[in-house]
């Protein structure tokens, strides 16, 4: 049998229980069971992961959080938390704290707390750990109660997982998912499945990047009235380039 973690993950429906302030602070509070490590980070992301423009628009609201991509074929919890910005749809998951070094002059920094570690993402490894070791029946039962964790009217009687479910929603596709190590068709199936719950769970939050670099997938993002932005498969551009100070020694660049 599968382990499920009961109140040990992230309770959405308890962000759609509060207001819009509490639930920016609950997400990356201490007190979420799901928390195992937070950091508290100068920064003013939460005044503009709002309104960014490489975010999440409004035209691909359904893309994202529509109920075709959900493997119950049910609304995401997610669609009614996120909100309509300027420009773009957000969760709300980040609140700012803003720490005063002059009282008089109201001046200060502002710090917001980002989620590095959970319980959910730990989850959402272990079921990739039983597909890269072919135990695909604890893998789709564990999947099945992540992914209704996050479902409108989830019904664990009905709402079942199965390699058919995977296969037919997930097909593979040549040069798509491709990792520098050896997957089989069932396998690159079921990682893009886990992948795609990943998209939408840490939404904002960079976790997408990770997959990306580890699976060489190509990314596209579309801009008003130009050509879009892609960066390829083998892009020289998903290396970080090393510090100036670094190559000011005399180390060479990395190639862009």
């Amino acid at each position: 049998m599968g382990n499920k973690p009961q109140g040990l993950l992230r309770d959405y429906q308890s962000y759609l229980n509060v207001d819009f302030t509490t639930g920016q602070i609950k997400y990356g509070s201490t007190n979420e069971e799901t928390n195992l490590l937070i950091a508290s980070a100068n920064s003013i992301y939460s005044r503009s992961f709002y309104s960014n423009r490489f975010m999440l628009t409004g035209a691909r609201r359904n893309d994202i959080f529509g109920a075709a991509t959900n493997l119950f074929n049910k609304n995401w919890l997610y669609r009614p938390l996120s909100y309509d910005g300027q420009i773009t749809i957000f969760v709300p998951k980040f609140y700012e704290y803003f720490k005063l070094n002059n009282s008089n002059a109201g001046t200060g920094l502002p710090f917001d707390n980002l989620v590095l570690l959970s319980n959910d993402e730990m989850y959402l490894n272990r079921i990739e750990a039983h597909i890269m070791t072919n135990q695909l029946a604890l893998a789709n039962e564990e999947l099945a109660y992540f992914v209704g964790t996050r479902t409108q009217g989830y019904n664990p009687i009905t709402d079942v997982i199965t390699q058919a479910n995977i296969v037919a929603r997930y097909p593979v596709i040549t040069d798509e998912y491709t990792p520098f190590y050896t997957l089989t068709p069932v396998q690159s199936s079921y990682i893009k499945a886990i992948a795609e719950v990943r998209r939408r769970e840490f939404i904002h939050e960079g976790v997408r990047w990770f997959d990306i670099k580890r699976f060489n997938l190509k990314v596209t993002h579309q801009t008003y009235n130009t050509p879009d932005a892609v960066l390829q498969k083998d892009d020289k551009r998903k290396a970080l380039q090393i510090p100036q100070y670094v190559s000011d020694t005399g180390v060479e660049k990395n190639p862009r």
